[in-house]
Order: C-alpha cells, then sequence, then structure tokens
C-alpha cells in the first residue's frame, strides 16, 4: 500500500507539475542543435558562474577548495587548449574531474529524440537523472561556446558546425562526447534510456550519442539491466514499439554481447500522464485517467 501510493504521489506531482506548460511532445531535439549558433552564447561566463552557484556546487564538491570562478578557469582552458576545430579528446579532462557525477544506483538515464518529456520525468521523481541533472551537463545545457583564433578567449562571432568534416575537434563536440562516456561509465545497477517510438529513422539510430558514447561505455561489471522506455505520441504515428522493433534488436544484441540484460517498455504509466495531464479530453487518455484515479479512489467508494 505504501509502495502504491509513493507511486500515485509522484504522478500526481508529474500533473501538477506540467499543467501550465506547453504540450508535451517528442519533437527532435539533440544536444548538437545549439552548436549552430552565430558564436559563444552572449553572456557566456555570467550564465556559467549564475548555474554554478544555483547548483549549490560548494556543497556539492565536498571538502574541495573549490569556488566558481576557480571551476570556470578550468572550464575556460580546456575550450582555449588547442586550435579551433584541433581540440584534443582529453581537453576538458581536468574540468570534468572537478565536476564529475556520481549518481544513486539505479537512477541513471539516457534520453534521444525526447528531451522534453526525459526531463518532464526527472524533473517530476527522484528515479531518473539525466545528463542536464548533473552538475556537469546543468553548467552548459543549451549554451554554444568556441575559443577565438588566437586561443585567448571565446568567439562571440562564429562557431563553426561541430558536424563539419574540417571541424571535427570542435568545443562542444568533444565536450559532449567526453561527458557523454564519463556519464555511461558512472552508471550503476539498472539503467534507463527513454527513446522516441515515433521517430522513422529509428529509436536507437547509430548517429546519436546513446548508440555512439553512452551505451558502449557502459561497464557490465557495474550495470546489470538497461531498461528501454519507448514513448510514443498521443497522436503519432509509432514506428517501432517493444513488440515490433525497427532498431531496437541491434540495440539489444549490443548489450548481450557486452553481457548486459535489456528489457522494454511502451509508454509506461508515468509518462503517459505526464502527456495526458495536458490533453485529458485525448482518446488515449480516458483510460489512463480512470485507472489512475481507480488506483486511489477504487477501494474507498
Amino acid at each position: 500500500m505504501v509502495s502504491l501510493l509513493k507511486e500515485c504521489l509522484v504522478i500526481l506531482l508529474a500533473v501538477l507539475s506540467v499543467v501550465q506548460a506547453d504540450k508535451l511532445s517528442l519533437k527532435p531535439y539533440t544536444r548538437d542543435a545549439v552548436a549552430y549558433e552565430d558564436g559563444t552564447t552572449v553572456n557566456f561566463e555570467d550564465i556559467f558562474n549564475g548555474r554554478c552557484y544555483e547548483f549549490g556546487c560548494l556543497s556539492c564538491l565536498g571538502e574541495k577548495p573549490l569556488t566558481c570562478d576557480t571551476i570556470f578557469s578550468s572550464f575556460l582552458d580546456g575550450v582555449l587548449s588547442d586550435p579551433v576545430c584541433a581540440l584534443e579528446d582529453t581537453a576538458y579532462d581536468s574540468f570534468l574531474k572537478l565536476v564529475a557525477p556520481d549518481l544513486p544506483v539505479d537512477t541513471t538515464t539516457f534520453w534521444s529524440g525526447t528531451y522534453e518529456i526525459a526531463h518532464q520525468l526527472s524533473a517530476t521523481s527522484g528515479l531518473y537523472y539525466t545528463m542536464e541533472d548533473t552538475f556537469m551537463g546543468y553548467l552548459v545545457n543549451s549554451l554554444n561556446w568556441c575559443g577565438n583564433d588566437d586561443q585567448t578567449d571565446f568567439d562571440y562571432e562564429d562557431c563553426r558546425a561541430w558536424d563539419y568534416d574540417d571541424c571535427y575537434g570542435q568545443a562542444t563536440s568533444v565536450f559532449w562526447n567526453k561527458a557523454s562516456a564519463l556519464m555511461a561509465a558512472q552508471a550503476r545497477g539498472s539503467v534507463t534510456v527513454i527513446l522516441n517510438g515515433d521517430a522513422t529513422t529509428g529509436a536507437f539510430r547509430n548517429s546519436s550519442f546513446f548508440a555512439r558514447v553512452e551505451a558502449p561505455n557502459l561497464n557490465p561489471e557495474k550495470v546489470y539491466l538497461v531498461n528501454v522506455l519507448l514513448i510514443h505520441d498521443l497522436d503519432g504515428t509509432p514506428f517501432e514499439t517493444c513488440d515490433d522493433p525497427q532498431t531496437l534488436q541491434y540495440l539489444e544484441a549490443l548489450l548481450e554481447e557486452m553481457g548486459i540484460a535489456y528489457s522494454c517498455q511502451d509508454d509506461p504509466d508515468n509518462a503517459r500522464f505526464l502527456q495526458c495531464s495536458q490533453e485529458p479530453e485525448h482518446p488515449e487518455c480516458s483510460s489512463c485517467t480512470k485507472g489512475f484515479l481507480d488506483s486511489i479512489f477504487g477501494s474507498w467508494f
């Protein structure tokens, strides 16, 4: 009974948290979307330091004698460590050592093509922690940056997109690749990945961070299970489901080779309730809402 009440409370909080929000959707969002701004985000240092203090870094870093200025300086050293488009894989190592995540067992969560709902889920419970919920991810989430040609400061005019063939070592791409590998390496217990079941390119895309970096860097000595939450829009057209996979079989095969178990859930209740909180009259939501109310009040009436 206690566990049921806890689950219901989580769902209630989820509904309340998005009641004023825009409609949740599975619109495409990837970290590389921010790399197409003209240059470094205006007031980057102020935003970075503000987030640092907001996150409460001084407490989360324990007894380490660090300040937000020190952390920012370490980050900037990484950005300016090599010429533009030629940053080494190790450019941010010193910075990441200062802000490396250490998440609770069974909470590490990855996402691909599901930015909005993944972060609504993480915001309404202690069950899911995404990259953007960690200190290292929160500091620079949705920001763009790169160094100038003479390696003295940020370039606020032009940051070349990091899928250009001649700019492989671009500042943001190097950071997110290294941070994603670190996020995967620290995972323990069961891992959640929230994927888009409507994407016609497939839920498990070879080009995604999860396929390229995160899944391969899971440690089978620490991770025993990857559970896929396969999300579909209320008005979407499912491209694949857990029972009818189009790309997920490749993820399952990869994990089997690594010695990690695989499981898959289509539209779990907590995700569906978040969607239905915005469209309660949708045909897909009537049974969802009734089931939720029955789970709370059914035995009382």
